[in-house]
């Protein structure tokens, strides 16, 4: 899913239903945190978040055992 460079700065809860979900792409957005619920995607294996506002990341990523690539890039 590829929702990069949309001017979102808020991650909906709902994403947590969303439990299939392979890669997402949610960079160039104004990102600022991570809803709890983000970590029942347990099925990521790739995740952009570059170029956002993010100063932290939950230890609830380790719920997320099949992430291959994490990209942070460019976050405060």
């Amino acid at each position: 899913l590829d929702i990069s460079e949309n001017i979102i700065s808020i991650i909906p809860k709902e994403i947590g239903y969303l439990t299939n979900l392979e890669k997402l792409n949610l960079s160039k957005n104004y990102i600022l945190n991570i809803p709890n619920e983000f970590y029942n995607l347990i099925n990521l294996n790739c995740i952009d978040f570059g170029n956002n506002l993010i100063n932290e990341i939950s230890n609830e990523i380790k719920n997320i055992k099949n992430l291959e690539i994490l990209n942070l890039e460019y976050n405060n």
